[in-house]
């Protein structure tokens, strides 16, 4: 396994985490219908529980929930924040990775949807990938990309 440009060097497992999962990440919003309508037709990933309404939505790959939306004003009814827990409000603080067969033509068709990009398609050869980044309604970073063909040595 060659080392990440980020981190210098990979680590190993071979069993699960003993800590947690990484389950259903969820970005907390103050627009609800807008985001939904982003993430479902715009970006078209397969919608699950919820709909546009909220104040709870889930997208799915396979069987599996990967992406949440919440409506913040909701959160702030949640338990955790009459205890002191903290609860994000404040958009455009995530960053979300999106694997894509084309890159290129993901591009093409969300700039056509009027998606707010922030740059096109470039190649990033220390990741071996092609990638574009655009913005979700609530300011999130988006990165759509492609693995970049295997060259040979």
């Amino acid at each position: 396994m060659a080392p990440s440009p980020v981190s210098g060097s990979p680590r190993e497992t071979t069993h699960p985490s003993p800590v947690a999962r990484f389950s259903r990440p969820r970005l907390w919003t103050n627009n609800f219908s807008r985001m939904w309508h982003f993430y479902a037709d715009d970006l078209r990933l397969r919608t699950g529980m919820g709909d546009d309404h909220g104040p709870y939505a889930e997208f799915l790959e396979g069987d599996t929930s990967y992406l949440t939306l919440f409506d913040a004003r909701q959160m702030a009814r949640a338990p955790e924040e009459e205890n002191g827990s903290p609860v994000p409000t404040r958009p455009g603080a995530l960053a979300i990775v999106l694997e894509s067969d084309d890159v290129d033509e993901a591009y093409q068709i969300l700039h056509e949807r009027g998606v707010t990009i922030v740059h096109p398609p470039t190649n990033q050869s220390d990741w071996g990938i092609r990638v574009a980044h655009v913005r979700d309604p609530d300011d999130n970073l988006i990165g759509i990309y492609t693995e970049s063909p295997k060259r040979d040595p």
